[in-house]
């Protein structure tokens, strides 16, 4: 599915002594199967702008259209598009209220009028990708597990509609390193089936081994946009939008200083790892 946003501006509390200006002229195309990395301070817009592009926000000012399809100020976004568009917030399990694992994830599905018997095998299917084998996913009431486990219940009930974008509002926040990276796995593999994902996080090292452009917000505009080995290597503009590089970068940054050229442009930290390795063996 496409985007395009055209001149996308939103006030909080309108006409009010309270009036908040969260977005201010945004302009952006998203492909279909891009990954999108949106960074920016807190308060920068990131989470005002996906909240239209889900249906939550209507734009007061500006246009978004998704296939062509195009929404304007005062219209609500059509139930055929909603259904396209998956958005999981951040602590989105604060909102599980079923008394099953199966039954929160099957909730949207039944929702939306789906059959029992394709509900349910989309929703193992879907439980099962992610670790829940089926005798856990009917018994274990959702309040039961890990954080990271019900990170991933989250997610899960996003994707059992099968949504042809998948927006991520911090996906990691307050998880430890190994949910951090089962969470990074299972959007690596959404990614291979031609997702369009947009992501926003505060985990630069998360971002950058996820996505392949960024887009930088600072007081609702847009202050960087291109390439996220471009965006994620430009210090200034980093500094300016309150952020710091990815690891990766600082490391990399390191070893040029320490004499080491040539350095790998990706952010794969097991490349950088190997040409590291081979280096030490070529020494001795």
């Amino acid at each position: 599915m496409n985007i395009a946003i055209t001149g996308l501006s939103y006030t909080y509390n309108l006409g009010s002594p309270n009036a908040f200006r969260a977005l201010q002229g945004i302009s952006l195309h998203v492909p279909a199967g891009e990954n999108l990395g949106l960074l920016g301070a807190t308060g920068s817009g990131k989470s005002t702008l996906v909240q239209h592009l889900n249906g939550l926000l209507i734009p007061q000012t500006g246009t978004i259209s998704f296939d062509k399809v195009e929404i304007t100020k005062g219209k609500t976004l059509p139930r055929q598009i909603r259904q396209k568009i998956g958005l999981v917030f951040q602590f989105a399990e604060f909102g599980f209220f079923e008394e099953t694992v199966f039954d929160e994830v099957a909730f949207s599905p039944r929702q939306w009028g789906w059959a029992e018997d394709l509900t349910r095998e989309r929703t193992l299917q879907v439980l099962a990708q992610m670790g829940f084998p089926t005798e856990l996913a009917r018994a274990r009431s959702p309040f039961q597990l890990s954080g990271g486990q019900q990170r991933m219940v989250a997610l899960a009930s996003v994707l059992v509609m099968q949504p042809e974008v998948l927006i991520l509002d911090e996906p990691t926040a307050g998880l430890d390193a190994t949910a951090r990276a089962r969470i990074r796995e299972t959007i690596q593999s959404v990614k291979a089936s031609d997702h369009t994902i947009i992501v926003i996080s505060h985990d630069m090292d998360f971002v950058a081994s996820l996505v392949d452009r960024v887009v930088i917000l600072g007081n609702g505009r847009i202050a960087g946009d291109g390439p996220a080995s471009e965006i994620l290597s430009d210090r200034a503009l980093l500094s300016r939008a309150g952020l710091e590089p990815p690891a990766i970068i600082r490391l990399r940054e390191r070893l040029l200083q320490l004499g080491i050229p040539n350095m790998p442009a990706s952010f794969d930290t097991f490349e950088v790892r190997e040409m590291l390795r081979n280096r030490g063996r070529r020494s001795y």
